[in-house]
């Protein structure tokens, strides 16, 4: 404890010389001088006391004593890199780094140094810096487990970035990485240093791609590739060009292909890939399954939970190759994806030891399965975990018994394009939701829209199922008076058999888990799961006889109807039904005629100070009746206090008013809000910094053109301008260089939504700040506390565009970003995918 509280107080330390010293260096150089810094107190090159008598010398210091190292690394590195920046860094600013490293211990260093290397990368590669940022460490342990009872020597590393694989390992083991960008090269060599000085490594500038040196072979191999990387077809080489394992579009096949064949016999090669390997049907990625599956080279597949890497939210495995020469013909499939030990919407934090169990242990259960090679090309060499490890369907015997695939009951629909350019256009988010009873549309109020080349005809009687995510929202389509069509790449239409199934016992039974399931088990892909129309029809139905069919309907619409009568019967003696409209009317009729009235009492007031007064100096002093005090001037002034009252109240109001001119259209998510950041940072006077991340990787992993939405432009500008000015108003400092607002986009393809994030830096909300506060109406809090209308106004066009509004503290418990951020507003939308 008392170890993380000193690294949190140096990296504040570090976090203040950063903010207050001019440095005269750039932000890449500078981190490269804290590491290695660190690496000459923890090596005790440098001592405190060796510059404090002549500050204007300290330079030299340096530079004499690393003359006097014994090893070359450090010497190395300070000649051909550290020296360059050390000669024009600021004397205060490199004085005020060297005041946080060399007073430090010898003993605290020792024990601590390689954690505090971790946490100032970590500081500087967070979330939105992209895929250069650190592997966790739990995914680097699981990964060099395969190393353990081996009598591996060599090691290689095609991908090496920050050398994260290299941390711990044995001075037994002869460590060789590549890695492409030098300054991961040089932080990475710093890393080793300062985690094992005594590893034997040897650490390279190279293209492991283009360039790749096949002459050499490795016992083990291991590496994290860049996911979804495009090829280059002029930089391959005439031989790679020949390989059957190519893909232009994805170099993950090719990667793996070409570093298989450095690994020695009885080697062993783990690496880690998205989804979309396991399960694709590509030539060439169905080319190298086979051979792998063939030749029992595949050894292990470990599905890992979702957002476990800083950089992207997708799921990836880790799978293991072996040459062992005692081939086992089965493949061992492991799903960890619930294995954490910290869980929160930005960053899970793997259950190593957990996981390391599974994978020593060799029995089967919930989480694990051996799958015969011969199974695996029964199912076309789908790799994907939950097609073998999966949870049982829980049926009794008696529904085992009436177990009937789809492909028995239905008829699927082929009908002919459309010659038509603009109908009745359905989406998968117009079909029925689990949670409605009415599964039965029309579509009729629907708006015609463009229509795709994949749009179809929808046929009477039809039943349309998704072919997106885990729920198939079964719909019933009844004939409309006009066309309405659907898309045949997301949606399937089929007629159902009734000599066999109800039709209304047909959509309640594809709503249930036992489905689901095999819809999770049979499905492509994470981000957003898809199943095709082969594995649909395969799907198993629980179907008794017809009479036990309708009995069961009939069951559950009793059920419905009881569960909405008791519903209704206590909102009408919760509320009233008489009173449930009432402030709209009053809203309306208000609003209508408030600015006449304003109007017509300033011309009433003018008349009398301009033209009547002069005739009639007394005409203030006039009662309406003797009897009673007032007088003109009384009622004239009241008449302007409730005016101003009410105009006051209306305006409060106002904007609620505004909303119900909401005017929708379909639009391009990611080029929507590129566009409006582009338009903030070219806005004058803009005292923050403003960025984006839109995850590409996971665009790519699920294979999406476009991302769409239905919005109102100048609603939704005016809730992200709204979030602005809140940041600027009560959480930026007057350093404009502190102040940032990270736009993030994180993605549920399989429930079809989206979460559009803005964060930002400064001061936090206030504590205890509940979601009920930020959206109430009229709720104000701070300082600088507007008129309680901004939370309520977001909330509400959240809500008309079908979607929610939220925050996080960044600063509690569920934050986590890095120390900088502040606070997150988070809103989520509704979206459709095109792929």
């Amino acid at each position: 404890m008392a170890e993380k509280k000193a690294i949190l107080q140096i990296l504040v330390s570090l976090k203040t010389v950063q903010n207050l010293r001019a440095s005269n260096i750039e932000k890449n150089e500078a981190l490269l001088l804290y590491c290695f810094l660190l690496l000459l107190a923890k090596e005790q090159v440098v001592l405190h006391h060796e510059y404090l008598d002549d500050l204007s010398g300290v330079k030299e210091t340096i530079n004499e004593k690393i003359k006097n190292v014994d090893g070359n690394n450090i010497k190395l590195l300070y000649n051909n890199y550290i020296e360059s920046i050390i000669e024009k860094v600021h004397l205060r600013y490199l004085q005020a780094l060297l005041d946080v490293f060399l007073p430090l211990e010898a003993n605290f260093l020792k024990e601590n140094s390689g954690q505090l290397v971790d946490s100032i990368l970590s500081m500087n590669f967070d979330r939105f810096s992209g895929s250069d940022s650190m592997q966790p460490e739990e995914l680097t342990e699981i990964m060099n487990y395969y190393l353990s009872g081996n009598n591996y020597k060599s090691y290689f590393n095609p991908f090496s970035g920050l050398s994260s694989l290299a941390i711990n390992l044995s001075n037994k083991i002869n460590y060789f990485g590549e890695e492409l960008i030098e300054q991961n090269w040089l932080l990475g060599q710093i890393r080793i240093l300062i985690h094992n000085s005594d590893l034997k490594s040897k650490l390279v500038i190279g293209d492991s791609i283009y360039n790749s040196n096949s002459s050499r072979f490795y016992d083990f191999i291991a590496f994290n590739p860049p996911f979804k990387l495009r090829l280059d077809k002029s930089r391959l080489s005439s031989k790679q060009k020949k390989s059957k394992y190519l893909e232009y579009y994805d170099a993950s096949t090719f990667i793996i292909s070409e570093n298989f064949k450095k690994l020695n016999k009885n080697g062993k090669m783990v690496f880690v890939i998205p989804n979309g390997f396991l399960y694709s049907n590509s030539r060439a990625n169905k080319a190298l399954k086979k051979y792998l599956i063939e030749n029992n080279y595949l050894e292990s597949i470990i599905a890992l939970p979702q957002r476990i890497l800083r950089f992207t939210g997708i799921q990836v495995n880790v799978v293991i190759l072996s040459k062992d020469s005692l081939k086992k013909e089965h493949v061992k499939f492991i799903d960890a994806t619930e294995l954490v030990v910290d869980k929160n919407d930005k960053l899970n934090i793997i259950d190593t030891n957990a996981i390391i169990s599974l994978i020593q242990s060799d029995k089967e259960n919930h989480l694990v399965r051996y799958v015969s090679n011969r199974t695996i090309v029964q199912n076309q060499f789908n790799l994907a975990v939950i097609r073998y490890v999966h949870e049982p369907l829980e049926l009794s015997a008696a529904q085992q018994d009436n177990l009937v695939t789809l492909r028995n009951v239905i008829q699927p629909q082929n009908p002919l394009p459309s010659a038509e350019k603009e109908g009745i256009f359905i989406k998968v988010s117009d079909l029925a939701d689990k949670s409605t009873t009415d599964y039965s549309k029309t579509f009729k109020n629907l708006l015609p829209r463009t229509l795709r080349k994949e749009a179809r005809i929808l046929e009477k009687n039809s039943i349309l199922l998704s072919l997106i995510g885990h729920n198939l929202k079964p719909t019933i389509f009844n004939v409309s008076d006009k066309n309405v069509y659907y898309p045949s790449n997301h949606i399937i239409a089929f007629e159902v058999n009734e000599d066999i199934i109800d039709i209304d016992y047909l959509v309640l039974e594809l709503r249930k888990d036992y489905v689901i399931k095999q819809i999770k088990q049979r499905s492509r892909g994470t981000g957003m799961p898809r199943i095709s129309k082969n594995d649909l029809f395969q799907i198993e139905l629980v179907v008794p006889s017809l009479d036990e069919q309708r009995q069961k309907k009939y069951q559950y619409q009793e059920s419905i109807i009881d569960a909405q009568t008791n519903k209704l019967q206590a909102l009408i003696e919760e509320f009233g039904i008489d009173v449930a409209d009432e402030n709209s009317f009053l809203r309306h009729k208000i609003s209508g005629t408030l600015k006449n009235i304003r109007g017509s009492f300033n011309k009433l007031k003018d008349i009398i100070d301009n033209q009547i007064f002069d005739y009639l100096p007394h005409v203030y002093e006039l009662k309406a009746n003797p009897k009673l005090d007032a007088t003109l001037y009384d009622y004239i002034h009241r008449l302007d206090r409730d005016i101003k009252s009410v105009h006051r109240a209306v305006k409060s109001v106002g904007v609620e008013l505004t909303l119900q001119d909401i005017k929708l259209e379909t639009l391009d998510f990611i080029r929507f809000i590129e566009g409006y950041v582009k338009e903030v940072e070219n806005r004058p006077n803009c005292n923050f910094q403003i960025s984006i991340d839109i995850d590409e990787e996971a665009i790519k992993e699920s294979q999406i053109k476009e991302i769409n939405f239905e919005g109102d432009k100048e609603l939704l500008h005016q809730v992200f301008d709204n979030i602005i000015e809140n940041a600027e108003r009560h959480a930026f400092s007057m350093e404009k260089d502190k102040n940032k607002i990270i736009v993030h986009l994180l993605y549920d393809f399989e429930n079809l939504e989206l979460q559009l994030d803005f964060t930002n830096t400064g001061n936090p909300l206030p504590e205890n700040y509940s979601l009920e506060a930020f959206t109430r109406k009229g709720s104000t809090s701070g300082e600088n506390a507007g008129n309680g209308i901004g939370g309520w106004f977001m909330n509400e066009v959240m809500k008309l565009h079908g979607g929610k509004f939220g925050f996080t503290d960044e600063t509690g418990p569920e934050g986590g970003i890095d120390d900088t951020y502040a606070t997150t507003i988070e809103l989520t939308f509704p979206i459709e995918l095109k792929l």
